[in-house]
């Protein structure tokens, strides 16, 4: 009798564990405003990779969201383009993106969206809430005034990628 009490001891602390766990990965994100992210503005450009250049423009915060319009060249050539818009919705912001090959076929079936996570200074991190993200989180930091770093980590390969930009 002493060994089920025990054995059903644990297992109460393993679901209890569990639920513990699930309320933190289900956490509600951290409020903001879109003039929190206004130190994003400016026109950005640097390498990605062997031959490619990425060019990211964003436009200043206005109203509940901004935008950015990006741009991927390889070998001197448009390769992606791409369009951001990160809107204030219920108190935080939710980031989308779409991307366009240069005769404007998508490259997604459809718009990814991810969710503010986390909210610093001069840095912003979004994460996908959803499966089926080609994105599963996006970071992008500023860590001073000549320089802009993007950090994504897509979902399929698994693969990070660190991309640092300067002013264009």
């Amino acid at each position: 009798m002493e060994i089920k009490l025990t054995a059903m001891n644990a297992l109460k602390g393993i679901v209890w564990a569990m639920l513990l766990l699930a309320g933190f990965a289900h956490a509600e994100p951290p409020a903001a405003r879109i003039a929190d992210l206004a130190w994003m503005t400016g026109a950005w450009e640097g390498p990605m990779g062997e031959g490619a250049v990425l060019q990211e423009t964003w436009l200043e915060p206005a109203g509940d969201a901004m935008m950015a319009a990006v741009r991927v060249l390889e070998d001197g050539k448009t390769d992606m383009v791409e369009l951001i818009v990160i809107e204030e919705s219920e108190g935080t912001l939710i980031f989308r993106i779409q991307q366009w090959s240069k005769s404007y076929e998508p490259r997604m079936p459809a718009p990814q969206k991810l969710v503010l996570a986390e909210l610093g200074e001069n840095s912003v991190r979004f994460e996908a809430e959803e499966d089926g993200n080609a994105f599963r989180s996006l970071t992008y930091s500023r860590p001073s005034p000549e320089a802009f770093n993007i950090n994504l980590e897509l979902t399929e390969p698994p693969i990070g990628l660190d991309i640092n930009l300067r002013p264009r």
